[in-house]
Parts: structure tokens; C-alpha cells; sequence
């Protein structure tokens, strides 16, 4: 036989109640509101609450292993993370003599995953760029890139009157 907690069963009972006031508000005129209309509704609403129930454990989660950073950190982890990333990768944006080049590894290019709409966001998207461009650098066995170059693709999203940007770095991987 299945153990129902009685905190599952008042929380159930208090969703149907929920939902049947939902329904005397969407249907204010209507008297007969069909029991199969409350359930149903009762169980989207508890499939709701399921829902943001596993959001929260996900976010604790996260935070307890670290992996999840405040909005408000986030440029700051971004930014010192760039930081770390430049003292591994040289950044050029002119060429550097032919002779203190010893190996030349490719082109590397950083495209930033934000669609920035301000200038904030831009800031972030730009440094995101370099970032990405930075680590494949360093993934290549890169110690600096030259000729660095940032570009903007500007777009209006789909279904949207706004535009958006998106930075894109360019280089060329090389060990100095």
C-alpha cells in the first residue's frame, strides 16, 4: 500500500481550492463548475509546483557546488577569469616581428553566446568573446595571439523590432 505524507494531502487540497477559485474568476458567471474541471485544473497547477519545486533543488544544488554565481557576480567572475586567461595568452592587436614568432597554430576565433542589447550587456558578450578566443588559443598550445580584430554582427532577433549584437574576436594562435 503507498504512504501518503498528510502535508501531500493538505497541499493537495489547498491546489483544488486554489483552482477552484481560479475558475470562479475566470468563469465569474458560471455556477456549475464541473468537479473534472477543478482536478484538472488542481493537477496542472500541482504539475506547476513540481516543476519550480525541481528548479529550487537545482538552483541549491548549484550553489552548494559552486557552480551557480549570483547575477550580480557574474561580471566579476568573468572578468577574472579573462584575467587568468591573459596572463596564460598574450593578446596583440598588431603583428609582431616574423622573428619572435616560433610557431604560428592556426587561426583562433571567440564568439560571445550573449545576443547583447545594451550596452551592459555588450561588455559582458564582448569580454565572453575574448574569453572563448583566449581558451582555444590556450587549447592549441597557444602563449599569444596577434593581429587580434573584434567584430560586430548586429541583428534584429527573430519576431522582434529590437537589435541585437553579437562580438566575434579574431586572431591568429602563435608560441613566442
Amino acid at each position: 500500500m503507498v504512504s501518503v505524507e498528510p502535508r501531500f494531502v493538505v497541499k493537495f487540497v489547498v491546489r483544488i481550492v486554489e483552482a477552484y477559485v481560479a475558475l470562479m474568476i475566470i468563469k465569474p458567471g458560471d455556477q456549475e463548475l464541473a468537479l473534472a474541471n477543478i482536478v484538472l485544473a488542481a493537477v496542472a497547477v500541482g504539475l506547476i509546483e513540481v516543476t519550480f519545486q525541481q528548479v529550487r533543488r537545482r538552483l541549491r544544488q548549484a550553489e552548494r557546488e559552486g557552480t551557480l554565481y549570483p547575477a550580480d557576480d557574474f561580471p566579476k567572475v568573468l572578468a577574472e577569469a579573462l584575467k587568468r586567461a591573459q596572463a596564460e595568452v598574450k593578446v596583440f592587436t598588431h603583428a609582431i616581428p616574423p622573428d619572435r614568432v616560433k610557431e604560428t597554430l592556426g587561426m583562433v576565433r571567440g564568439v560571445s553566446d550573449t545576443e547583447a542589447a545594451s550596452s551592459r550587456d555588450f561588455r559582458l558578450a564582448e569580454q565572453e568573446a575574448l574569453l572563448i578566443m583566449l581558451k582555444q588559443a590556450y587549447d592549441l598550445g597557444a602563449n599569444a595571439v596577434v593581429g587580434v580584430a573584434l567584430t560586430t554582427g548586429t541583428y534584429e532577433t527573430s519576431g522582434s523590432q529590437w537589435q541585437v549584437s553579437r562580438p566575434v574576436y579574431t586572431g591568429t594562435a602563435v608560441r613566442i
